[in-house]
């Protein structure tokens, strides 16, 4: 006879055999003490989640106790030295095995950690006349000119007022960052308003009129830039409201020289420039 058994835990087991020949039982019993020893314990903690092109590694010593054990997956090439490099990895989830062997009694002891890689947002630029607009639905946004910075543009738009090439980075809300390709842009002149407005007095001292030729009533919006093309002040119009001239304050912005961006629900555009003394 063959008998197997899986204890859970160190004690005696006693073993009872009988067989019935011709009517006649016999039996014996047979006793043993089995010793369960206790797998090797292991905390893994969790790994922190990546970027797709984040080139430092992840050094998985840092993760887990005790140390001594081996690392594995089933991804091949994603483990080296005990370590994975985000930007070689590529973007997925992983799952990392973590396995530890008790020098004394020779049990082991196997435990998972799951690694996520994020992939990068995607980036790219839509032109509308002078306006760039990036993808929306991002945590950040920074646009740049000729690599550089430009300061306060963190909208997912930006009206370009003079001629370059322009970028723009982004952050999504796994903490990813992409740039785009450059948009480079020739040729910007001030454009003729659709609207037919006069802009008076021009210079100014901060405060001037926007005056109409004739009332209208699809202007949706008055934008105020700075010479770099940063928004400092956007004036919202009632829908359907109905006029002919508005007199916009600067008196607490600095001296120089602004843009004005006229847009209409029709699709028209004015842009001028006016100059603060």
């Amino acid at each position: 006879m063959h008998f197997e058994t899986n204890p859970g835990i160190s004690s005696a087991y006693t073993l009872i055999a009988s067989e019935t020949i011709k009517n006649v039982t016999c039996s014996d019993t047979a006793s043993a003490y089995v010793k369960v020893n206790p797998l090797p314990e292991i905390t893994l903690n969790p790994l922190p989640e990546k970027c797709e092109n984040d080139s430092m590694p992840i050094f998985l010593k840092y993760y887990v106790y005790p140390a001594g054990g081996i690392w594995s997956t089933s991804d091949s090439g994603l483990i080296s030295n005990d370590s994975v490099i985000p930007s070689l990895a590529g973007a997925g989830m992983y799952h990392l095995y973590y396995e530890i062997v008790d020098s004394i009694n020779g049990c082991i002891n196997i435990d998972t950690v799951v690694l996520v890689i994020n992939q990068l947002p995607g980036i790219s630029i839509t032109i509308q006349g002078d306006t760039l607009i990036a993808v929306t639905g991002m945590i950040e946004y920074q646009w740049y000119k000729n690599g550089d910075t430009i300061s306060g543009a963190v909208n997912n738009h930006f009206i370009m007022t003079t001629d370059g090439s322009y970028s723009v980075s982004v952050k999504d809300s796994n903490g990813c960052i992409a740039i785009s390709d450059p948009y480079i842009r020739e040729g910007i002149k001030e454009m003729k308003n659709d609207m037919c407005y006069n802009i008076y007095p021009n210079p100014n001292n901060g405060e001037f009129i926007l005056e109409f030729k004739n009332p209208v009533t699809d202007v949706e919006s008055i934008t105020i830039m700075n010479a770099l093309g940063v928004e400092i002040k956007p004036f919202l119009m009632n829908q359907g409201f109905k006029t002919k001239s508005i007199i916009i304050n600067l008196k607490d912005y600095p001296k120089g020289i602004y843009i004005i961006s006229v847009n209409g629900s029709s699709g028209f555009k004015g842009i001028s420039r006016i100059v603060v003394k």
